[in-house]
């Protein structure tokens, strides 16, 4: 897996999407700041600069896009072992693609397809999750919440080396 890390873009997904040709298949890219961050039916992913782990993983190996109708939930279901592992009580997925914790939403998961005519070319599995955010300005479809708020205390996210 080539992993890639960017102070700011517009979206990790958007970018692989239009940039899959020349990536590897399991390409990771990931961001401190989403200026167009986005969720299903263009829903705004807002995040504020480097509190929280947005990241987008190019799929163009041919067994895992036979799968792709399960690789949505299998990602919410290792999120969900996660915040699990790290003590979080009440965490639920909410199919297809959101992880709560007390009915707030911690993290989102995005499948984009990249396709030629009818054929499927790649995957762009899209993930945001909330760290440590601990205020939300903007009014959501859902509540959101984070893990810092879960535990009262920030969490250190490490990042890769700047691309």
């Amino acid at each position: 897996m080539r992993k890639y890390h960017f102070k700011t873009m517009d979206s990790t997904s958007s970018y692989l999407k239009n940039n899959y040709e020349k990536y590897d298949s399991m390409t990771f890219i990931s961001t401190d700041f989403q200026t167009k961050g986005h969720g299903r039916n263009n829903r705004k992913w807002i995040s504020k600069d480097g509190e929280n782990l947005l990241f987008s993983i190019l799929i163009k190996d041919n067994d895992l896009l036979e799968k792709y109708d399960v690789i949505s939930l299998y990602s919410a279901v290792c999120i969900y072992n996660v915040l699990r592992d790290l003590g979080l009580n009440n965490v639920m997925i909410k199919w297809p693609n959101d992880v709560f914790v007390n009915d707030k939403k911690i993290a989102g998961i995005l499948l984009e397809i990249i396709s030629c005519g009818s054929n499927m070319q790649a995957l762009v599995l899209g993930v945001g999750i909330n760290v440590n955010s601990n205020s939300f300005e903007e009014e959501m479809l859902n509540t959101p919440t984070s893990v810092s708020l879960k535990f009262s205390k920030g969490i250190l996210l490490l990042s890769s080396k700047e691309t």
